[in-house]
């Protein structure tokens, strides 16, 4: 017997919706997700369908349900593409191509509203399910968690299933998405603009966020007819 919804005063998700909805290989979805159910229980994500429907869109974009960090190995072209306002012509984003520590800390060094000072970028790149970006707020997601300044001192402890499942969703909620949601539900673009600082890959985003719509049991979606992706 298939088993989804394992708490139903709960809005989860089970390691089968994960593998089915958004294609997370099976053996990975068994792992994460009683991790990822932990982490929106938490930080009060699974309240409501809506909070737990746009925070599972959110990641299944930014990080595809890994723990990696942040994949800053652009070409010229999609350095262009992503930054255009840094990045201002391809001849001048060619010398930082295919180079992702030269990348990321042009890109992230000395930003004050991420709390990096000079050769930081790399360093304080995206990490976790939500990619948790910059200095300041890995020291701030560091101390909410109890681990003092560890994450500061070795960001990779991020790397961590269990840390960056609930550092995403204290993210999430300390950035009163779950307020947004209530207050916008469905609101892709307005919720992409806190996560991302922008509306990068918006499409891609709202394209996850129609897919739990339309497949997810307590939506009313009809899982069942796509078991053979799993």
């Amino acid at each position: 017997m298939l088993t989804f919804i394992s708490d139903k005063t709960k809005y989860h998700i089970s390691s089968l919706e994960l593998c089915l909805i958004f294609g997370v290989r099976y053996s990975r979805a068994l792992k994460i997700a009683r991790l990822i159910n932990a982490a929106m229980d938490e930080f009060e994500i699974s309240e409501n369908a809506g909070r737990r429907n746009m925070f599972l869109a959110q990641v299944s974009h930014e990080s595809r349900f890994n723990a990696n960090a942040e994949n800053l190995n652009y070409s010229a072209e999609a350095l262009v593409k992503t930054w255009p306002s840094r990045f201002v012509s391809l001849e001048f984003a060619r010398e930082f191509a295919r180079n992702p520590e030269k990348i990321g800390d042009f890109v992230y060094s000395n930003r004050l509203s991420l709390g990096n000072g000079t050769n930081e970028g790399f360093l304080y790149r995206g990490r976790g399910g939500i990619q948790i970006t910059g200095k300041s707020n890995y020291r701030e997601v560091s101390t909410a968690l109890g681990l003092g300044s560890n994450l500061v001192i070795n960001p990779d402890l991020l790397l961590d299933d269990n840390l960056a499942w609930r550092a995403s969703a204290w993210f999430w909620k300390t950035r009163n998405l779950n307020e947004l949601v209530d207050k916008k539900p469905g609101d892709v673009k307005a919720i992409t603009k806190v996560v991302n600082g922008g509306f990068n890959n918006l499409d891609h985003r709202v394209e996850q966020y129609r897919r739990i719509l339309h497949y997810m049991p307590d939506n009313g979606g009809e899982l069942l007819a796509n078991l053979n992706l799993c």
